[in-house]
């Protein structure tokens, strides 16, 4: 079935679970390429293995499944177990990211990883301490991208800057600001880079993350801000 006529398959029904779930799809699409792409750019999964449109399509139909017959006041709900089952799906896929979340308390790693972010230094993949200023080292850039200088989607680039209040003249001026943007990203705790990524791609409020993730409230909060001071210190923040 064709992924047009897949979504739009009982639409106007307002019973049917389809109809309120293509709701999200467009958010969801978006959030899980920026984990898929990302986990490429990391080396865990080769370009071209796995396709956020199916991805999603497989999301969708797992949640229709488990809902059937539903009503406009079931809405919020279904967001929130869409994002919860691609986030249960990308973790399979992603099995060798180098954080693994599976059978870990979450709010224990999100606790270590705020710890981490209070210092003025990045994560790398291998869990190893970087100051902020290698991030600009073009040696180092190239051993992790074997040659490739990555920089985030232009879209995704525009709703970090904006989410984490950076100066957007600064990084657009000059591409070795883009590269230290891409690399701070890149480089977050696994879990906080997946907060982050719910709220900018994937367009959850804090409640609403906290709630995918089951995790409290101030934990997502925090999480946030501590982020954007992270970014801040890297000399990206507005002055």
């Amino acid at each position: 079935m064709e992924r047009k006529t897949l979504h739009s398959t009982s639409h106007h029904d307002t019973d049917d679970c389809t109809g309120l779930a293509a709701a999200f799809l467009d958010e969801l699409t978006r959030y899980c390429a920026n984990r898929l792409r990302t986990a490429v750019a990391q080396g865990v999964i080769r370009r071209g293995m796995y396709s956020a449109n199916d991805l999603t399509d497989e999301v969708y139909l797992r949640v229709c499944r488990q809902f059937g017959k539903v009503g406009p006041e079931d809405l919020d709900r279904i967001k929130i177990e869409m994002f919860r089952t691609a986030n249960t799906l990308l973790d399979e896929i992603i099995s060798t990211e180098s954080v693994s979340l599976q059978g870990l308390n979450i709010g224990d790693v999100l606790r270590d990883e705020l710890r981490a972010m209070e210092e003025k230094y990045t994560i790398d993949a291998e869990g190893e301490l970087i100051p902020y200023e290698d991030l600009d080292d073009i040696s180092y850039q190239q051993e992790r991208e074997e040659g490739e200088f990555y920089l985030l989607e232009p879209g995704f680039e525009d709703e970090l800057i904006k989410a984490l209040d950076l100066e957007e003249s600064v990084i657009r001026a000059d591409d070795r600001y883009r590269r230290r943007l891409a690399g701070l990203y890149l480089n977050l705790p696994a879990m906080s880079r997946l907060l982050l990524d719910l709220s900018t791609r994937g367009g959850l409020s804090v409640e609403e993350i906290a709630r995918v993730c089951t995790l409290e409230t101030d934990e997502v909060r925090q999480t946030i801000t501590l982020i954007r001071r992270h970014f801040h210190a890297a000399g990206l923040g507005r002055t």
